[in-house]
């Protein structure tokens, strides 16, 4: 259609364009097709689970999606900040597999950040086969020491004292290279106490630790319920729905529900209106399918 951010710029040169396909629009892949779990494969993720356990694998969820979507806020944020100081946009593109790499590679670029390598690729701590939830007399947990405190005060009350200031996991470097035996401590002691004897053993020692939620069930978690994180809603067409808030808080200016999500449609006259169109031309692209629009009677078109 030719509709380009030069083009656009010349009628408006404060705006900020923002493109996030699969590759760079500059690239000879800028067509390709693809989704999340494409994006997993061509930046790496996929092949990261392979250093764990020999095969390659998915996340679990839709992790490039939304670690992009964070990105383009950023970049446009960034965009609209330098605006201010100079009242012109600019064009940003986010390529999705480009952020992923990005992305992937902060903790695990490791001696290869040097030319040439100064050590291994990947980070160990989080590689290795041992890193995995642990399963108690009664449910699972995460038990996670970190300091050299942390691990002598886990080894205390495990009574491992064998293990209590040994000098193999003395530093941080130490016990990150030595991170699957000491995950295997763990496992090893975790199955003589129930989740919540252990929680509270590991809270009157400072010992970071968690049991595992059920998403399934995070609605009747008392956090998730303290925090108002997931609400029930009622839409006006739709019924009851479950919906998760904004997940910060801001002093001055609180975060507040606002509106339910929009009908396929339904905002569409006032987006046109506030762009100039008469209601007689929205009308107009909706009998020819152009857009799809609610009017502001309430028929569709």
């Amino acid at each position: 259609l030719g509709i380009t951010y030069e083009r656009l710029s010349e009628n408006n040169p404060g705006l900020i364009l923002c493109t996030a396909q699969a590759y760079g629009s500059e690239t000879a892949f800028r067509d390709y097709p693809a989704y999340d779990d494409i994006v997993q494969a061509a930046s790496g993720a996929a092949k990261l689970t392979e250093l764990i356990d020999g095969e390659p694998r998915y996340a679990p969820y839709v992790i490039a999606d939304k670690v992009v979507g964070l990105y383009i806020v950023i970049a446009v944020l960034a965009a609209a900040m330098e605006k201010n100081q100079t009242g012109l946009g600019q064009e940003v593109d986010v390529p999705m597999v480009d952020a992923m790499i990005g992305f992937n590679l902060v903790e695990h670029f490791g001696g290869h950040t040097f030319a040439p390598a100064e050590g291994n690729f990947g980070w160990a701590r989080v590689l290795t086969p041992e890193r995995v939830p642990h399963q108690t007399a009664d449910g699972w947990i995460c038990i996670m020491p970190y300091s050299a405190k942390n691990w002598n005060d886990f080894f205390t009350v495990a009574g491992r004292g064998d293990l209590v200031n040994n000098p193999r996991y003395a530093s941080v470097n130490d016990r990150h290279t030595h991170m699957g035996e000491l995950l295997s401590a763990i496992r090893e002691a975790v199955p003589c106490r129930t989740t919540q004897e252990w929680l509270t053993l590991c809270e009157a020692h400072g010992i970071p630790a968690s049991d595992l939620l059920d998403l399934a069930h995070a609605h009747e978690n008392p956090y998730v319920l303290d925090q108002e994180l997931i609400t029930k809603r009622e839409h006006p067409t739709e019924g009851e729905y479950y919906a998760t808030r904004t997940p910060f808080a801001m002093s001055r200016t609180p975060i507040s529900f606002s509106r339910h999500a929009p009908l396929l449609g339904e905002d569409t006259f006032t987006i046109l209106e506030d762009l100039g169109y008469s209601a007689d031309r929205i009308h107009a692209l909706a009998d020819t399918s152009v857009v799809r629009a609610t009017s502001p009677q309430g028929t569709s078109s």
